[in-house]
């Protein structure tokens, strides 16, 4: 099935990208890489940084040289058409949302028919290198499409989009908070306790050794290369009886070394 609004996630190897049936899909609302500027998506007097604003506005220099890069190590998977066709639909999302609004419920809905169909479970990220507060935009979403599960990483204020995620009796929407290089580890800490997950970049070494010892700081550490449905960590922490936040460490691979912000990806565990 095609779907003409999700975008399936494809791993280095090109697949579909499937985990413990669950059907993963994401939606791109970022523009791609031309050389070392963003497409321009239209010809207006609105510049990229503006557009960026609107749908990344809490980015740090390290996480948007974090996305850049990756954009280029995938270039091989992303044709024009595609590419035309993401630019069409972020044009789209900032001045045209009803319409935008009307192709993803219809495309939602045939993501579940398609999933009836495998008997496997939907699972959608709406933002994939875009920060956008579904949750304001288009709360019925979730409230239509309660079959599916979204998840989301977040550099908003997360607890306050929990909060309004429970006034809004959404309960299908699981975030996950991702480090950049301003937060302190009393921060993070912080929101550990308070049962929320946090994702951070770091050295593929020193990955490793925390992996070993399964635990840091008396939080649990899991290796977030192995997937990135974010739902099934809520299993994880379910079936271990997990009452904290857990840490999802993501490999630095893609990242520029010589243009990494200070601090974004983790080198040294006191950097953490």
């Amino acid at each position: 099935m095609k779907f003409q609004y999700l975008i399936p996630y494809y791993n280095m190897s090109g697949e579909k990208f499937k985990t413990n049936g669950y059907y993963q899909t994401y939606l791109t609302l970022n523009n791609f890489m031309k050389k070392d500027n963003l497409i321009d998506i239209d010809r207006t007097n609105i510049t990229n940084t503006t557009i960026i604003n609107k749908i990344c506005p809490r980015r740090s220099l390290g996480c948007e040289n974090l996305c850049f890069n990756i954009i280029r190590y995938n270039r091989k998977y992303i044709n024009s058409k595609k590419t035309k066709f993401i630019n069409n639909l972020t044009k789209e999302y900032l001045y045209n949302r009803t319409i935008f609004k009307n192709k993803l419920k219809k495309d939602l809905s045939e993501l579940i028919k398609h999933s009836n169909s495998k008997n496997i479970k939907p699972v959608v990220r709406l933002n994939n290198m875009s920060d956008i507060l579904w949750e304001n935009i288009f709360t019925d979403i979730f409230l239509d499409f309660k079959d599916i599960q979204f998840y989301d990483y977040t550099k908003h204020n997360i607890i306050k989009r929990i909060k309004t995620l429970r006034q809004k009796n959404i309960s299908n929407y699981h975030l996950v908070y991702s480090r950049t290089e301003k937060d302190s580890w009393k921060k993070i800490s912080y929101l550990l306790n308070q049962n929320i997950d946090v994702a951070v970049v770091i050295d593929e070494e020193l990955k490793q050794s925390l992996l070993d010892n399964i635990t840091y700081n008396t939080y649990n550490v899991i290796d977030g290369d192995a997937y990135d449905n974010r739902i099934l960590d809520k299993l994880y922490k379910s079936k271990n009886h997990i009452n904290k936040g857990i840490l999802i460490l993501l490999n630095a691979v893609y990242t520029n070394r010589r243009k990494d912000s200070p601090g974004f990806v983790i080198k040294d565990i006191n950097e953490l």
